[in-house]
């Protein structure tokens, strides 16, 4: 639960829920049968709809892994030993292809693409089914250091496009109410810490 609001918590329509369920069915030693089933009230597409899924996890060694199946595709391969190549599909619209590479164990130099979306629901909205979304398409290329296994520094940059914000009740209306943003450089620095 969340509240992506210009007034968090203000009401409860405010309150985006995410709930995930999912069922493994072995199928030999590394293999299975992925169930899944996902509730949103905060969609791109279709909130306030269950969204059912089935899915083949075919994982025949550490260094590869495919999950194939709807409303999802996800990929890890590692070619080489310190090269790994990430990729996942969740319909309709959302991307993300990674290649890593670890010259040693502490750090990680990397270049990859998104297609991302963020949803927030405005509290003074006329239409309580309306949202705001922000779309964007991003290409990048940066740094991580793990200082050690709880703390690490991240910073990145790159070329942001086909960047826009909505009102809407979903991406259908995309043509409403629109602001489009100018494609752009984008620069990221990060710090986690895990406690």
């Amino acid at each position: 639960m969340g509240s992506p609001s210009d007034r968090p918590f203000a009401s409860g329509d405010e309150v985006a829920v995410n709930a995930n369920g999912f069922l493994r069915i072995p199928d030999g030693e590394r293999n299975a049968w992925l169930v899944l089933i996902n509730f949103a009230n905060n969609h791109d597409f279709l909130p306030n709809v269950p969204l059912p899924g089935v899915a083949y996890h075919y994982a025949p060694s550490e260094d590869f892994s495919l999950v194939a199946g709807v409303p999802l595709v996800a990929l890890r391969w590692k070619p080489a030993e310190k090269w790994t190549l990430e990729a996942s599909y969740f319909i309709p619209r959302n991307i993300h292809a990674v290649l890593n590479y670890r010259p040693v164990e502490t750090v990680r130099l990397f270049a990859g693409f998104d297609w991302t979306n963020q949803r927030f629901f405005r509290h003074d909205r006329l239409d309580d089914d309306d949202r705001l979304f922000y779309f964007e398409k991003r290409v990048e290329a940066g740094v991580q250091w793990d200082i050690d296994e709880r703390v690490s520094l991240e910073a990145a940059g790159g070329w942001a496009f086909d960047r826009f914000w909505f009102e809407g009740e979903d991406y259908e209306d995309r043509g409403d109410n629109r602001v489009g943003i100018s494609d752009g450089p984008v620069v990221r620095f990060q710090v986690r810490i895990a406690l």
